[in-house]
């Protein structure tokens, strides 16, 4: 199976629709489609529970001969919207479909379905599987998008909730956000959104201590982080220039800084540095949208006087992040790329501020959990799109 994000093919023109409409063909030529939909939405649960994260939108891809004055009908499914719980478990909202399907020549339908919003339990102690990843029909190559990441039961008077999941870029099935698997003691958990190299770091572990995990990058995962750990323990290497993970605690190292504890202002924050074809581009997209290289946002556990902002870098997932909010948090995932988890022991402030959505372009959107009795907010899945690239004119 070809790898999307690797392809060597010159591109000599690239269209994102990212509206529902009727596509005429400009120039006659050669292109590929890829039709992704829309990511779940995570869940959200308050007063002790656990909430999963969204899956990503469906992958379908072709390459077609085209005419100028073909009419192609296009679809795009929107993500799923975001969940809010007041003592409450919410589950997470399905992603829309996205559909590419022939009007007036070359016959092409190509289906990316919308990802499957996360579930929620108000109970603690059983086991919750992460929204399911769309699946997708019609192409030459269908793949299915990364779930969210899965929660084990297991006894816990805290609160649990994980990243969503990666569209497949550059993998058969996109991957997940990181999971907990194991049973789980007092305080809080979160994990990082799937990102298309890798996914998110797993939290495992029982003992006791709020713990939050990378975001997958798009060069590969996260490591998984043990809850007998502080949050912010493990570095991770760099490989042939691509971060594999969010770094944890390199002070000069992209993915951010150590931030066991956040506790002076807004101001200071963790962000997944974006690093497109190997230099920082601020979120432009490339000539070529598939080759898109990022960090992981950082997991941060510990108390936040002023919020905290962890997100992924260009196909990374955003890190998890953990403990007490009292403003704002974000832990938004890069394009193509899962949300991270937010998990309080209390949630103040502007609640609606507290999300973890999932990147545009279908990735899926992180849970929100909260163990007071306040309102949690889950992130928004990300919008679906229709990539068009010209591969050769006349």
């Amino acid at each position: 199976m070809a790898v999307l994000g690797t392809n060597t093919q010159s591109v000599l023109e690239q269209i994102l629709l990212t509206n529902s409409q009727t596509w005429t063909v400009g120039r006659t030529g050669v292109i590929r489609v890829i039709t992704i939909g829309g990511g779940g939405s995570g869940a959200a649960s308050s007063n002790v529970g656990i909430a999963t994260g969204g899956g990503a939108g469906g992958l379908s891809e072709q390459i077609i001969s085209v005419k100028e004055g073909d009419t192609y009908t296009v679809t795009i499914g929107a993500g799923g919207a975001s969940s809010q719980s007041s003592n409450s478990a919410v589950a997470g909202n399905n992603g829309g479909n996205s559909r590419f399907v022939t009007a007036s020549g070359t016959t092409v339908d190509l289906n990316g379905n919308g990802g499957t919003g996360g579930a929620a339990l108000k109970s603690s102690t059983s086991a919750a599987a992460g929204g399911a990843g769309g699946t997708a029909s019609g192409g030459t190559s269908n793949r299915v998008g990364g779930a969210g990441g899965a929660i084990g039961a297991g006894a816990n008077d805290g609160s649990a909730a994980t990243g969503g999941g990666a569209v497949a870029i550059r993998s058969a099935v996109g991957h997940a956000g990181g999971a907990i698997p194991a049973a789980i003691s007092s305080q809080e958990r979160g994990t990082g959104g799937g990102g298309i190299g890798g996914a998110g770091g797993a939290c495992t572990g029982t003992t006791a201590g709020a713990v939050g995990t990378s975001g997958g990058g798009s060069g590969g995962p996260a490591a998984s982080v043990s809850a007998t750990q502080n949050s912010a323990t493990t570095g991770f290497p760099i490989t042939g220039g691509i971060r594999q993970g969010g770094a944890l605690s390199l002070a000069g190292a992209n993915g951010g800084v150590n931030l066991s504890e956040l506790t002076t202002n807004a101001s200071q924050k963790s962000q997944g540095v974006t690093l497109i074809q190997g230099t920082q581009a601020g979120g432009a997209f490339p000539s070529n949208i598939l080759n898109v290289f990022g960090d992981g946002g950082t997991g941060v556990g510990g108390t936040y006087n002023d919020g905290v902002r962890s997100t992924g870098g260009a196909g990374a997932g955003g890190g998890a992040s953990v403990g007490n909010f009292n403003e704002f948090a974000e832990a938004t995932g890069g394009i193509f790329a899962g949300g991270g988890a937010l998990c309080a022991d209390s949630s103040d402030g502007n609640s609606a501020a507290l999300k973890g959505n999932g990147g545009p372009l279908g990735g899926g959107g992180g849970a929100g959990a909260c163990t007071g009795n306040h309102d949690m907010f889950s992130g928004d899945g990300g919008n679906g799109v229709v990539i068009i690239h010209y591969l050769a004119y006349g």
